[in-house]
């Protein structure tokens, strides 16, 4: 969790932190936390192709804070997301 939440090694945090020092979490930021979570442990989606979806909600749809706001789905293989009534692979459109 806190790798996610403050980066490690030069990596960026995955979520947006309240207050990176010290590190202090919103009531979002454990939602986001818990998603995170439930993707990685429970449905095996690959770190990856989680980041590479977030990016591309980010970017595409410029949704702020996907992992609180958006639906996704996966098939333990990919990340999707829905636009436009249709699910993007957003694991490969990162």
């Amino acid at each position: 969790m806190r790798y996610w939440a403050a980066g490690c090694g030069g990596i960026e945090p995955l979520i947006q932190p309240a207050r990176s020092s010290p590190l202090v979490l919103s009531f979002v930021n454990l939602v986001e936390l818990h998603v995170l979570g439930v993707i990685r442990r429970r449905h095996g989606v690959a770190l990856p192709d989680v980041l590479g979806a977030l990016e591309f909600v980010q970017r595409k749809i410029k949704v702020g804070r996907p992992l609180a706001s958006q639906r996704f789905e996966t098939d333990e293989v990919s990340f999707f997301v829905e636009r436009f009534g249709e699910l993007v692979n957003g694991s490969n459109e990162g």
